[in-house]
C-alpha cells in the first residue's frame, strides 16, 4: 500500500485533539495491509452508501475506537475486542478515499464525536458529507488536495 496523505482539514483536527497524525497514517497502512483484521485502534471499514460520485461509492470510513472518556463505548469496544470481533463501531471515524492508481489514501476528515449523525443517512447524505466527496473525486481525478 502506498502512502497516507492527509487534507489540512484532518492536519488540524488531529493537532487540535493531541492526535499523532504519522503513527495513526502508519498503523492504518499496516492494518490495511495486514490479513489478520483483528486491530484495537480501527473496528469497521467500509464504504458510505451515498454520496455516488459518478455513480460508485468512493468515501469510505474506518470506526475507530472510542475516547475513554466514553466509558459505555470504551468499554463494550474493549470487550468486542476481546472476543476477536473486527467489525467493531463507534461514533468516531475516519472518513478516507482510497486511489488504485497511485496507492494512496487520503485522509478526509476525522470526526471525533458524532460520526453518524455528521454523516447523514444513505437516503440524506448531509451536505458536509456531499462537500468531503467532492474533495475525493477531485483528488483521485487529479492529484490536487482542496481542503
Amino acid at each position: 500500500m502506498g502512502a497516507v496523505l492527509h487534507t489540512k482539514t484532518v492536519i488540524n483536527q488531529a493537532a487540535r485533539v493531541g492526535v499523532d497524525l504519522e503513527s495513526i497514517s502508519n498503523t492504518f497502512l499496516e492494518w490495511k495491509a495486514s490479513e489478520d483484521k483483528l486491530h484495537l485502534f480501527f473496528g469497521k471499514d467500509g464504504a458510505y452508501y451515498a454520496p455516488p460520485v459518478n455513480g460508485e461509492r468512493i468515501l469510505t470510513h474506518v470506526h475507530i475506537m472510542p475516547h475513554i472518556d466514553d466509558f459505555d463505548d470504551f468499554e463494550k469496544w474493549a470487550n468486542e475486542h476481546l472476543l476477536r470481533v473486527t467489525n467493531k463501531t463507534s461514533d468516531r471515524h475516519i472518513v478516507y478515499v482510497y486511489n488504485e492508481k497511485t496507492d494512496d489514501t487520503l485522509f478526509l476528515v476525522f470526526w471525533n464525536q458524532n460520526a453518524h449523525v455528521l454523516a447523514g443517512t444513505p437516503e440524506n447524505p448531509s451536505e458536509l458529507l456531499c462537500k468531503i466527496a467532492f474533495v475525493a473525486e477531485r483528488w483521485l481525478r487529479t492529484g490536487d488536495i482542496i481542503a
